[in-house]
């Protein structure tokens, strides 16, 4: 069979592509030759690497990490998974409803002010010839007088600066921003936060349920040795060493690093040989004519073994070690959470929020971290696919009274991102579905800073906006003259200072606020080292 290099733009069905190790699958297809381990967790989630066979299917945008496949192709580039996901996205509004509401006091100011201009004058006019005897060219002036103080009084600046999108700088194609909600903005971009979207921004702290994606998101992603039982002899430990040592597979590397983290090893060890490595399953090899297996617990053929059963009662990935068909080593794995993920779940509960916890792993898996860090089974959706992810973010939507936040990273995650009201994304995600992206790489106190920030520039805004609304009352009544007091049309440019001057007060609260938080937490942490 000739082997030819071309783009994959040229694929067409049934093709036969050649995978390599460290190569990304182009596009959907079926295993026809070969054997290897793929690394799906850019789709599924799953951070362990699954193995694949003749007959089993491939998707694209998964990456074979150990092996070589020909897989044949049974779907083209544009109808692809890939594809039919970000397909699957629909654009989004990044509108604000206070900016809609600054819009509509902006428009109401215009007819209100020329309606109070009209009658000022007419009332001025009328008052100064009829009641005081002026001339009808003096009343005349008189009331142009008002009427020009009323109209310098009721520009409409401090509504443009507050929240109004018709003044402002772009943050993203559709997304603008002012004052408060740009220095709010500016806050969070030093804590590895960004803002695509004023409203996801400004109604982040109102959300009623939170739907978390588990690896690498609550997760580290990065196994780590649990639990572990093996013979404590030296030259046990160095065949163990050097099993684990055979394997590029992530579990084996982890067992690998663990024994050489607890034990010092010697370079070599002799009379291990026949080493033979079976993608996805394990490690077969003869040590002085012994036959000694490494893998998983079918591989091994332990699955009934008590130890083995207890391991996996517990939701761990395990590897056994076998010697002679007599278990000589097992570790127990799992992905650890991150910080702040226990308090971050408890802080959510106690406001009322409900907080749920859907992934593509097992079910095991996904229970057992569900458990750790004190999640409700009743809202733990395991095994779902990209598809069904957002499906289930649809069903919160229909049952919740009020938003619903995804948080997720890959993409997985895309479409469960897009069907929520409000999608927060990692770093790894930051495509046209996430509203909000997390740079920082603690995610969960990442999350507690949005709804945080959130609300604090909501009411900063809301704020704004009544200082607004209380200063034009003031200011067309003084202006005007029926409270007695007067603000001659000399002085009456001077109110438009006056007027952002509550705006500008309040965007310097924000800023430092936020400075001297983390100059409080910058001493804290010294404190502690």
């Amino acid at each position: 069979m000739a082997i030819i290099r071309l783009t994959k733009r040229l694929l067409h069905y049934d093709d036969i592509i050649r995978i390599k190790t460290g190569e990304i699958v182009p596009t959907d297809g079926v295993v026809v030759e070969g054997h290897g381990t793929v690394d799906e967790s850019s789709l599924t989630g799953e951070s362990v690497p699954v193995a694949k066979s003749p007959g089993s299917s491939l998707t694209a945008g998964t990456k074979l990490q150990d092996g070589q496949l020909d897989i044949a192709v049974t779907r083209l580039i544009p109808e692809n998974s890939v594809s039919t996901i970000v397909d699957a996205v629909s654009s989004s509004s990044t509108g604000s409803e206070y900016q809609d509401l600054a819009d509509r006091m902006a428009g109401w100011l215009l007819p209100i002010a020329g309606i109070c201009c009209l009658a000022a004058f007419l009332g001025w006019m009328f008052v100064e010839r009829f009641r005081r005897g002026q001339s009808w060219g003096e009343a005349v002036i008189s009331g142009v007088g008002y009427a020009i103080a009323i109209a310098a009084v009721s520009c409409p600046c401090a509504l443009a600066i507050a929240v109004s999108h018709h003044v402002c700088f772009e943050v993203h194609a559709d997304s603008q921003v002012t004052l408060v909600t740009s220095v709010s903005m500016a806050t969070t971009v030093q804590d590895g936060i960004l803002f695509r979207s004023t409203q996801a921004f400004l109604t982040a702290h109102a959300v009623k349920a939170m739907a978390f994606d588990k690896t690498g998101t609550l997760s580290q992603g990065i196994m780590t040795v649990q639990q572990t039982s093996h013979d404590q002899d030296p030259q046990c430990i160095q065949l163990i060493h050097a099993v684990t040592a055979a394997s590029k597979h992530p579990v084996s590397e982890t067992a690998k690093r663990y024994i050489e983290s607890q034990y010092q090893l010697s370079q070599e060890i002799k009379g291990l040989e026949d080493v033979d490595i079976f993608p996805g399953k394990g490690v077969n090899a003869t040590f002085f004519g012994f036959p000694v297996m490494a893998g998983n617990a079918e591989f091994t053929d332990t699955t009934h073994h008590p130890l083995v059963r207890e391991y996996l009662s517990k939701g761990m990935t395990i590897l056994v070690i076998t010697l002679g068909g007599q278990l000589i080593s097992l570790f127990g794995m799992k992905d650890q959470s991150r910080s702040w993920v226990n308090e971050l779940v408890t802080h959510l509960e106690g406001q009322g929020k409900q907080v749920s916890l859907v992934s593509g792993d097992n079910h095991s898996a996904v229970h057992s971290f569900a458990q750790t860090i004190g999640i409700s089974h009743n809202n733990v959706h395991a095994s779902q696919t990209p598809v069904s992810k957002g499906e289930v973010v649809q069903h919160l939507k229909d049952n919740t009274p009020g938003l619903v936040a995804f948080v997720g990273d890959g993409i997985n995650d895309t479409i469960a991102l897009s069907t929520a009201d409000i999608s927060i994304a990692t770093g790894s995600a930051s495509n046209a579905s996430s509203q909000i992206i997390i740079l920082a790489s603690d995610v969960p106190k990442a999350v507690y800073q949005i709804l945080n920030t959130s609300r604090k520039t909501r009411n900063h805004v809301v704020v704004s906006l009544s200082s607004c609304g209380v200063y034009f009352a003031a200011a067309i009544l003084l202006a005007s003259g029926v409270t007695g007091w007067r603000i001659p049309p000399a002085f009456a440019g001077l109110g438009e200072s006056v007027s952002i001057l509550p705006v500008l007060l309040v965007g310097a609260h924000l800023a430092l606020f936020k400075s001297v938080q983390r100059w409080y937490e910058g001493r804290a942490g010294r404190a502690a080292v």
